[in-house]
């Protein structure tokens, strides 16, 4: 399977990182903005990558690979989705998936509508903490409600306090 990577940021290394290590993917071609054209060409050579675009119509357009993964700013997550699906690619996209419910449905629906795939790359389904709380919920008896906050404190945090 051939993925895009779309980033250059903390979130697209690690996505990087742990794609070099599933056997049967390959990443044809890293997009990033212009003005971070040297850190792509760098990362791109770190990671074996033999294409390096900043257009992301020029990347949409080459049809390069079987899907294109956002690892990007949070905001453009619903534009470069709606974008990728139009133009016929299978998506995945970093959480969060969209801001709001209507984005999320429409991204949906217009996966649908193209017969591609969009999902969220964050999959807690399959984490340890996931597993023991599944593990664990025979102990509780009947559940009538749960309240959870799915976060961890960013390593960036403290620069902006």
């Amino acid at each position: 399977m051939k993925i895009a990577v779309v980033g250059t940021g903390m979130i697209a290394r690690e996505a990087l990182n742990a794609l070099r290590m599933v056997r049967g993917v390959e990443v044809p071609v890293l997009c990033a903005r212009e003005h971070s054209r040297e850190k792509a060409e760098h990362m791109a050579q770190e990671f074996n990558i033999p294409h390096v675009v900043t257009d992301y119509a020029e990347l949409l357009a080459s049809h390069a690979a079987d899907f294109v993964y956002l690892g990007i700013v949070n905001s453009v997550h619903f534009d470069y989705a709606r974008q990728a699906i139009s133009a016929g690619w299978n998506v995945i996209v970093e959480k969060p998936f969209a801001s709001t419910l209507a984005e999320t449905e429409e991204l949906i629906a217009r996966a649908r509508a193209a017969q591609s795939y969009v999902f969220e790359a964050m999959t807690p389904l399959y984490m340890p903490n996931f597993r023991g709380i599944v593990e664990r919920l025979p102990l509780l008896g009947l559940v009538r409600l749960v309240q959870a906050n799915f976060s961890q404190y960013s390593s960036r945090y403290d620069r902006y306090l």
